[in-house]
C-alpha cells in the first residue's frame, strides 16, 4: 500500500532525494587510501587520482594550521561524469567530498587557476572542516542523534562560500578574490549603485531572477570574508568557527561583534562603500584613456555571447538565456548587408545548454555547435551538432565524444574541437562527411586548452593555460602538429577568433579584460578600453563594426560599435587579497604515502544518525525517527523509520534497501503502518515488497519500467472481533517523464507525465484476490499564457473492479482533503473543499485541473534573520471525483454512489515561497476551498500547510559553476 511510501519516507525523501545519485554501474571503482583520504577512483583513472591524492594531502596539510578540528579520514570521490567542473561537500551520513574533476569552462567564475586539484580540493576541504565542531550544550545530543548534529552546517550560505573562497585565494596565487572577472562583476555592479542594494539577506540566496543571479553566496559572501581579513589574522576564521559549533543557530550576531567588532552586515556595507570609491577613481581614470562609442542590442535576456556572422553577412547568431526560460540560440536576419544587427529583432532557432561555439559552414545554410546532453543514460557530455536553417532541424555528429568549442576549417569540410575528460584536454579533428576523428594535440595533464579558431587552412591558433596558471596563445600547425607561442607578451589570454581584420583576443594584462586585434600576427594593440570585461567579440564585414558581448549590470550583452585603438591603463585590483606566506607549492609536493585496494561499500553502511521530526496532522500530532544510509557512491542505500502519533495511539516502522550495483535496481521493503479508514476506524498494515526497476533498451531516460511482488497483512475491525486480511501477488509498472527535458526550459511548458501500474492479488487459502489497476497522467501546458502562468491538469485512477464491497471502506481507495506533507489518510488522490476520507471506492478517478501564476516578487529578508521571502503565487483550480464505492453524508453514514456521479470541488491557494533557516525551501500555503456536493459534506473549508523543495542544500555545498552568462 501507498502508507509507506507516503508516509513512512516523506522525511528522508527530503533529505536523500540528490544526497545520493546513482553512479554508472559499469564503472570500476579504486581506493588509495593516503594518511587523511580515501580517494575513490575509476580504475582507468589512477594517474589523476594520485594527483589529487597529492592535492588532498596539501590541503589537509595547509588548513591543519588554521582548523584545529578535523575528521580522521575523508572518503573523496572522483566522478568524471560530467563537462562541468563542480564538487560538493556534505556531513550526511558522514562527512565526504564527491568532485567532478575536468578543467573548468574558460568562461567560468572559477577559470582564474593555478593547479586546479589543490584549490578543488582546498574549497571543498573548508567546507568539511566548517561543518565539522560540535561543541557546549550540543555535546550530548551529538552522541544521541548522531552526524546530523552539525551546527555550523546550518550558518549561512554566503558564510560557508564566502569562507571557502577566501581559502582558495588565501592559498593560491589565484582564486576567486584575485580574479579580474570577479573585479570587473563588482565595477559592474557598484558604477551602477546596485551593490548596495545587496544586503546581507539578498546574497544568501541562489534563485534570485537577476544578475548576478546563483554567484551571490560566492561572489559577494567572499567580499564579508576579504572585510574581515582585511583587518585580522587568518586565524580569526576558525575563532569564528568555533564560537558559531556551541551557539544556538542563526545567532549571528555576538560572535562577529565580539571576534571582529563590527556585525557582518556593517562588514559588507564598509566593503561596498570601499567598493563604490575605488570603482569612481578607477572610472575616472579609464575614461581619462578614451571612451568607446557603443550601440547597445536591445535584445531582452542575459548572457548574449559566441556571436558569429555568417560568411554571406546576412546572418548573426549568438547564444543567450531569459530568466525563467533557459539557454537559447538565437538568429538575427538583416536584407542590406550595411545595416547594423543592433537594430534588428531576433529570434530564437532552438534550446540548448552549454553552447560555447557557434559556427558556419562556408554556404551560410548551416552552423556547427556542441551542446550538453544526457549520454548513455548516466553523464552529461558535450557533442557536436550542425543546425540546418532550411529544415530547422539539427543533425548530430557525435555520441560522447566531450567535444567543446568547436570551429570549422575554411572549406567546411573539417572541424576541430576541444576534447573534455578528466584531468586533460585534447584537440581533434573530425571530417564531417566520414565523421573520422583523429587527435592533433595532446598538451599533457592539468593543461586547459581552449578556443580553437582556423587563422588559414592549415595553421590554428589557440589559447593553452599551463599548470602554473598562465594561459598564452599558441599557434598550431596541422602539417608539423606543433604548437609554437603567439604574440609571447600578452598573458591571460582567452577567446582568439579569426576575422577580416585579423585575430581578435581578450586579455587582461592590464588588469581588466579587454579587446586586441593583431593584424600581422606579430604586434597587437587594444581596441577596446572597458571598466568591466570584454567576453567575446566578431568583425562585422557588412556594417563595418565589431560585435562585442561586454558583462554589464543585467549580465553579459552585446554591443555593436567601430574600430577604434585604445591604450588602456594599468588597473590596480578593486582590493588587496591577503596571501599565505609562503604560498603552497602544489607542483613542487611529494608523494604522499598511498596504499591501493578495492572498493568495498561495507564500511560505510552503519547507521550514523536519526532524524527526530514532528508533524500536526488530522486529529493528532505525529512523532518520527528516520535515517538514511549509503556508501559514497550510492550502489547500496537503506532506510529505517519509526513512528508514533497521538491520534491512532499506535506505533509505525520500515526497513528499505535499494542495491544499484547493476543497470537494474533491485530493492526490497518492509514494514508496519498505523492508518486511519473510514468513520475514523485504525487500521494497522504489515507491507513487504520487492521490486526491481530499469530503464527500457532503445528508448530515452524518460522511459522507465518495474516489476515486483508484495505482501499486505491489514487487521480489520469485525462485529466477531479482529479480521486480517491478506493480499499478495506481482505487480508491473511503467513509467514516462520528459521533466528532465523540459525542466531546463520551464517557460515552454509541455512537462508530460504517466505512470500505469497493474498489481494482481492471487487467489490462495486464507488470501483476498483481486486486481488493480492505477493509472495517473499530468500536463503542463505554458504557452500561449504569460511568462511563470501555466495551466496543468493530472488524472488519476484507482481501479479495483472485483474488490469485495464490504472491504471498500477498508482496503478500497480514499483521498485527501489538501495537500498535507505528512498525513494519517491512505492516498495520494486530492478532492479539495470534503473532509480527508470522504470517498471510498474500488474505483476512484480524480482530476485536479490548476492554473498557477504569479502574484508578486518580493526577495526580501531582514539583515541575518533566518529568513527570506521570495515570492508569492496563486493557484486557481476545480477538483472532480468519481467514485464507485461510498461517500459518508453528516452522519458519517456511507452512501452509495456510482461513477455516473461527479462530485466538485474549487477554490484558490496562495503560496508564500521562503528559504527558512538560511538553506530550506519551503512554501506556505493558504488556502480557502468549497465542495459542491453538501450532501458529501462538501462546504467551505480552510486549508494551511507547509510545502518542502529538498534539504540538500543544507547537507551538501557544491561550489559554484555558474559563469558570467547567468546559464
Amino acid at each position: 500500500m501507498k502508507t509507506l511510501r507516503l508516509l513512512s519516507f516523506c522525511w528522508i525523501a527530503l533529505f536523500t532525494s540528490t544526497l545520493f545519485a546513482k553512479t554508472p554501474p559499469e564503472l570500476k571503482w579504486r581506493v588509495l587510501e593516503t594518511d587523511h583520504f580515501s580517494i575513490i577512483y575509476e580504475k582507468k583513472h589512477k594517474k589523476m587520482a594520485l594527483e589529487y591524492a597529492k592535492a588532498a594531502e596539501l590541503s589537509f596539510k595547509v588548513l591543519s594550521h588554521l582548523f584545529t578540528e578535523a575528521p580522521s579520514k575523508i572518503p573523496l570521490v572522483l566522478m568524471d561524469i560530467t563537462d562541468q567542473a563542480n564538487g560538493f561537500a556534505t556531513f550526511l551520513p558522514y562527512p565526504y567530498i564527491t568532485l567532478f574533476p575536468v578543467l573548468p569552462d574558460p568562461f567560468s567564475s572559477i577559470s582564474q587557476y593555478q593547479h586546479w586539484p589543490f584549490e578543488l580540493v582546498l574549497h571543498e576541504y573548508t567546507h568539511i572542516l566548517n561543518f565539522y565542531p560540535v561543541h557546549g550544550f550540543y555535546t550530548p545530543f551529538k552522541y544521541i542523534i548522531g552526524t546530523i548534529v552539525r551546527p555550523n552546517g546550518f550558518l549561512p550560505r554566503w558564510y560557508m562560500e564566502g569562507l571557502a573562497v577566501a581559502m582558495e585565494s588565501f592559498y593560491s596565487p589565484y582564486g576567486r578574490l584575485s580574479s579580474p572577472a570577479t573585479h570587473a562583476a563588482l565595477r559592474a555592479l557598484a558604477q551602477k549603485n546596485q551593490l548596495q542594494k545587496e544586503s546581507i539577506d539578498r546574497i544568501n540566496e541562489v534563485d534570485i531572477p537577476q544578475w548576478p543571479f546563483g554567484q551571490r553566496p560566492y561572489l559577494l559572501g567572499s567580499l564579508v570574508w576579504q572585510n574581515i581579513l582585511s583587518q585580522h589574522k587568518i586565524s580569526i576564521a576558525e575563532k569564528l568557527n568555533q564560537r558559531f559549533s556551541r551557539r544556538i543557530p542563526f545567532m549571528l550576531r555576538a560572535p562577529a561583534v565580539e571576534e571582529t567588532g563590527k556585525t557582518f552586515p556593517q562588514h559588507l556595507s564598509q566593503i561596498y562603500k570601499q567598493l563604490k570609491r575605488t570603482t569612481l577613481k578607477q572610472i575616472k581614470k579609464i575614461k581619462h584613456k578614451g571612451r568607446e562609442h557603443l550601440k547597445a542590442f536591445h535584445h531582452s535576456g542575459t548572457g548574449q555571447f559566441n556571436q558569429s556572422i555568417s560568411p554571406n553577412k546576412r546572418y548573426l547568431v549568438y547564444t543567450s538565456a531569459e530568466i525563467f526560460k533557459g539557454g537559447e540560440v538565437r538568429l538575427v536576419q538583416r536584407n542590406h548587408l550595411q545595416e547594423s544587427f543592433s537594430k534588428k529583432n531576433f529570434k530564437v532557432l532552438f534550446y540548448a545548454k552549454g553552447v560555447r561555439a557557434l559556427s558556419w559552414l562556408p554556404n551560410s545554410q548551416a552552423f556547427l555547435f556542441n551542446k550538453t546532453d544526457i549520454y548513455n543514460r548516466h553523464y552529461a557530455y558535450n557533442d557536436l551538432y550542425i543546425y540546418h536553417l532550411k529544415s530547422q532541424k539539427t543533425q548530430r555528429l557525435t555520441y560522447g565524444e566531450r567535444a567543446q568549442s568547436p570551429a570549422l576549417s575554411p572549406n567546411g569540410e573539417q572541424a576541430v574541437y576541444v576534447q573534455l575528460s578528466g584531468w586533460k584536454t585534447v584537440l581533434k579533428q573530425i571530417h564531417l562527411k566520414t565523421r573520422k576523428v583523429q587527435t592533433l594535440y595532446d598538451p599533457g595533464p592539468f593543461k586547459r586548452l581552449s578556443s580553437p579558431t582556423f587563422i588559414n587552412p592549415t595553421t590554428l591558433v589557440f589559447s593553452l593555460r599551463n599548470k602554473t596558471g598562465q594561459e598564452r596563445l599558441y599557434r598550431f600547425s596541422l602539417k608539423t602538429r606543433k604548437a609554437t607561442p603567439l604574440l609571447p607578451h600578452f598573458s591571460s589570454v582567452s577567446r582568439p577568433r579569426m576575422t577580416s581584420k585579423g585575430l581578435v583576443f581578450i586579455s587582461s594584462r592590464t588588469g581588466i579584460p579587454n579587446l586586441y586585434l593583431s593584424s600581422n600576427l606579430q604586434q597587437a594593440s587594444a581596441i577596446s578600453n572597458t571598466s568591466t570585461l570584454v567576453a567575446d567579440a566578431t568583425w562585422d564585414p557588412g556594417a563595418k563594426e565589431w560585435i562585442t558581448s561586454r558583462l554589464t549590470t543585467e549580465g553579459l550583452k552585446l554591443f555593436s560599435s567601430r574600430t577604434k585603438a585604445f591604450s588602456p591603463p594599468h588597473i590596480s585590483p578593486l582590493f588587496r587579497v591577503k596571501k599565505a606566506s609562503p604560498l603552497p607549492s602544489p607542483l613542487k609536493t611529494k608523494m604522499p604515502s598511498v596504499t591501493e585496494k578495492k572498493y568495498s561499500p561495507l564500511p560505510y553502511l552503519v547507521p550514523r544518525y536519526w532524524i527526530p521530526f514532528f508533524y500536526f496532522v488530522e486529529g493528532g500530532v505525529w512523532f518520527q525517527g528516520s535515517t538514511t544510509v549509503s556508501d559514497p557512491l550510492g550502489k547500496h542505500t537503506y532506510s529505517l523509520f519509526g513512528s508514533f502519533d497521538t491520534f491512532t495511539q499506535k506505533p509505525s516502522y520500515a526497513l528499505s534497501y535499494v542495491n544499484q550495483e547493476t543497470p537494474v535496481d533491485l530493492g526490497a521493503s518492509y514494514g508496519k503502518a498505523t492508518f486511519v479508514a473510514a468513520n475514523a476506524l485504525t487500521l494497522q498494515t504489515q507491507s513487504a515488497n520487492v521490486f526491481a526497476s530499469f530503464f527500457i533498451p532503445s528508448l530515452s531516460n524518460n522511459w522507465r519500467m518495474g516489476v515486483g511482488g508484495r505482501y499486505l497483512s491489514t487487521d480489520l475491525p469485525s462485529s466477531k472481533g479482529p479480521l486480517t486480511v491478506k493480499q499478495a501477488g506481482p505487480s508491473i509498472q511503467l513509467q514516462y517523464s520528459n521533466a528532465q527535458e523540459v525542466d531546463p526550459y520551464p517557460f515552454l511548458g509541455g512537462n508530460q507525465s504517466f505512470y500505469i501500474q497493474w498489481v494482481s492479488y492471487r487467489k490462495q487459502k486464507d488470501f483476498l484476490a483481486y486486481d488493480q489497476l492505477n493509472t495517473q497522467f499530468s500536463y503542463s501546458l505554458k504557452k500561449p499564457f504569460p511568462s511563470r502562468h501555466n495551466l496543468s491538469w493530472k488524472i488519476q485512477t484507482s481501479l479495483a473492479p472485483q474488490l469485495p464491497t464490504a472491504f471498500i471502506p477498508y482496503l478500497g481507495s480514499t483521498a485527501l482533503g489538501g495537500n498535507y506533507l505528512a498525513s494519517l489518510i491512505n492516498s495520494s488522490h486530492i478532492m479539495r473543499g470534503y473532509p480527508s476520507g470522504e470517498f471510498y471506492g474500488k474505483t476512484l478517478i480524480s482530476s485536479n485541473l490548476e492554473y498557477h501564476m504569479p502574484v508578486k516578487d518580493i526577495y526580501k529578508g531582514h539583515l541575518t534573520d533566518p529568513y527570506f521571502v521570495k515570492s508569492l503565487s496563486a493557484n486557481f483550480f476545480v477538483d472532480t471525483a468519481w467514485v464507485d464505492g461510498f461517500f459518508l453524508d453528516k452522519e458519517n453514514t456511507f452512501i452509495l454512489t456510482s461513477p455516473q456521479k461527479a462530485f466538485w470541488g474549487l477554490g484558490a491557494e496562495l503560496l508564500l515561497n521562503m528559504t527558512a533557516f538560511y538553506h530550506l525551501p519551503i512554501g506556505v500555503i493558504t488556502g480557502a476551498y468549497y465542495g459542491l456536493n453538501a450532501e458529501a459534506n462538501g462546504g467551505f473549508q480552510f486549508f494551511l500547510g507547509l510545502s518542502f523543495s529538498g534539504l540538500s542544500q543544507v547537507t551538501q555545498k557544491p561550489s559554484s559553476q555558474a559563469t558570467w552568462k547567468g546559464l
